[in-house]
């Protein structure tokens, strides 16, 4: 992807989250099974825990659970002032992830949950996760989840989409998608950008940011699944101690 398309869907990314953010945050309050098992199985009592592209701080009460320091960060302002609203307790940060304001090895573990799917080109994916790199602690893990577009309800959209790359009719990567969020009353208020991971190009990802890739599965509510039939794609890395 060019580098000057790739600035301007980032922009359109937080132009979109900034759109959506009240609807948004109404339907993120439901149980999110796979997430709370992933925080409870890596995460200890008393560490310091960086949710990158934290949306309304959905993630937030899960941590506190575990009795572990939380800090939230998105590029959405809106969205930070309902996490700030939903979770007073908590500390959250209106910034670019993949520049943010806090020294090296600030965070014993560092989240991506359902964030690094919606940045644009291989170099702003390994720039983020590089980011993330340096401001985890050695030995510490970056937990993520990324939506599976490779699963059978996206395979008509996702062939098209590449058809279009073929043909030459696509500024997009390969795997990207534009996915329509409407309002209850149906109307659409954005297209959102994704891009759908494969495990093969999260292991080259890793081994780019000189990562440890841990565990990596596709799962469902949290049942492990294939790759057809998962809903997300988990990935755990380790920085290596």
């Amino acid at each position: 992807m060019k580098e000057d398309v790739a600035k301007k869907l980032l922009t359109k990314v937080a132009e979109d989250y900034e759109t959506i953010a009240g609807h948004f945050s109404d339907t993120r309050s439901h149980q999110w099974y796979e997430v709370s098992r992933l925080l409870n199985k890596y995460i200890k009592s008393k560490q310091k825990v960086l949710d990158l592209g934290c949306g309304n701080g959905r993630v937030a009460q899960l941590v506190t659970e575990i009795k572990a320091d939380y800090i939230g960060l998105d590029v959405s302002k809106k969205l930070i002032a309902l996490a700030q609203n939903l979770h007073p307790a908590q500390t959250f940060v209106v910034a670019n992830m993949m520049h943010t304001p806090f020294a090296d090895n600030s965070f014993d573990h560092t989240l991506l949950i359902a964030s690094l799917h919606h940045l644009p080109s291989a170099k702003f994916r390994l720039q983020t996760l590089q980011e993330a790199k340096r401001l985890t602690k050695p030995g510490g893990y970056i937990i993520m989840t990324n939506w599976n577009l490779h699963q059978w309800r996206f395979f008509i959209s996702r062939t098209k989409a590449n058809l279009k790359k073929i043909i030459g009719n696509s500024d997009l990567d390969w795997n990207d998608l534009l996915i329509p969020w409407k309002d209850q009353q149906r109307q659409l208020l954005a297209r959102r950008y994704y891009h759908g991971f494969t495990k093969q190009e999260i292991k080259k990802l890793a081994k780019k940011a000189q990562l440890f890739l841990y565990d990596q599965y596709f799962e469902t509510r949290g049942i492990h699944c294939s790759r057809r039939h998962g809903q997300n794609l988990v990935s755990v890395l380790q920085k290596q101690p």
